[in-house]
C-alpha cells in the first residue's frame, strides 16, 4: 500500500530538482485511472514539459505542481 502522505513529505529529498503534482482521484497508475483524471494528468505531464524541461516561456506561471530546484528539501517544513 502506498502512503500518499508519506511521499509527498519525502519528495523534496529525492533529488535537488523535482516536481510534485498531485491530482484528486488519480489511481497508482494513473493511465488507469476515470478519463477526467487521465485528461487532467496528460494536460499538467504537456505543461510541465513546455515550462520545466523546455525552460520557462510566457504563461507558465499559476501552476498546481510544486517544483524544487536546488537543495533538496522537505517541502513541508515550518508547517
Amino acid at each position: 500500500v502506498l502512503d500518499v502522505e508519506q511521499m509527498r513529505r519525502r519528495v523534496g529529498g529525492l533529488s535537488t530538482e523535482v516536481t510534485l503534482s498531485m491530482v484528486e482521484g488519480a489511481l497508482h497508475d494513473v493511465t488507469l485511472s476515470g478519463i477526467t483524471v487521465r485528461e487532467e494528468v496528460f494536460s499538467r505531464l504537456a505543461r510541465w514539459l513546455r515550462c520545466v524541461v523546455a525552460g520557462p516561456q510566457r504563461g507558465c506561471s499559476g501552476s498546481q505542481q510544486h517544483h524544487y530546484r536546488g537543495q533538496a528539501h522537505d517541502h513541508n517544513e515550518g508547517a
